[in-house]
């Protein structure tokens, strides 16, 4: 169970943002209006929101999930492997010491590995072998989270920018997937939510104590998670989307050890 969420507002500079393909400039109004109701979102379900102030100078760093990994027994504060998004770890650290003792905060110091590239399953972590992780830092993120009790592995996947684009635990043993990862054999041990190709989208969404936080717009998924008896709600997501940016991109979910 969550009880504290960290998100950051929006820069102004967000329109520079990173991206894949070009879809449009993202409109910071609306955009901001976007994660307003994130937030309201986030705190309807009684969690309890810190909102960071935004970076002007990191184009990306509202997507904070990038640049930490948090749990209900320690935190990791990550390396991104995109080179303009790197100093955005340094930002983070003091909104974790709020919530966790030093010594339980870690950092990736080899290699390189971005949050989005980590979906927590229960106890264990699956890592994507993508271009915004390699080798050397995924396995110090194992190294790491193996002192606590958790799990790793490290599965490639080519369809999204992260492994968690295309993949997401909901509880239960359901997992929602969409992509080359549908195909990977380790995964058949789970109840696949498939997002169809047209949806792949929507396939990143944020399980928060029962209720599923998904992009609006994906109505085949939403029934499919609707139908699993789970709570569901929307979010228009339109002006993150245009800068590779999905639900989960946007906060740290965790339990607070203080």
């Amino acid at each position: 169970m969550y009880t504290h969420m960290i998100v950051r507002t929006p820069s102004k500079s967000m329109i520079k943002g990173l991206r894949r393909d070009f879809t449009g400039e993202p409109d910071y109004e609306l955009a901001l209006k976007q994660h307003q109701a994130y937030i309201d979102a986030l705190e309807s379900l009684g969690m309890v929101v810190d909102v960071l102030p935004p970076l002007e100078e990191y184009p990306d760093a509202c997507f904070v999930e990038d640049v930490a990994v948090v749990t209900e027994k320690m935190a990791i504060v990550t390396s991104p492997g995109a080179e303009s998004r790197n100093g955005e770890k340094e930002h983070i650290v003091e909104a974790l010491k709020k919530y966790y003792p030093e010594d339980k905060i870690h950092y990736i110091t080899e290699g390189f590995v971005e949050g989005g590239d980590i979906v927590r399953v229960d106890d264990h972590f699956y890592l994507g072998d993508t271009e915004r992780s390699n080798e050397a830092g995924r396995k110090q993120f194992i190294e790491i989270v193996k002192q606590y009790g958790f799990t790793g592995s490290v599965e490639p996947t080519t369809s999204g920018l992260h492994i968690g684009c295309d993949m997401m635990y909901i509880k239960n043993n359901n997992l929602v997937i969409t992509g080359d990862l549908l195909n990977n054999p380790v995964f058949d041990k789970y109840n696949k939510v498939i997002a169809s190709e047209e949806e792949a989208y929507a396939a990143n969404v944020a399980w928060i104590n029962g209720t599923v936080l998904m992009a609006q717009g994906y109505p085949k998924l939403e029934k499919q998670i609707k139908d699993l008896g789970y709570d569901v709600i929307t979010i228009d997501n339109s002006e993150f989307k245009k800068i590779d940016g999905s639900i989960t991109c946007l906060s740290l979910r965790f339990k607070a050890m203080k």
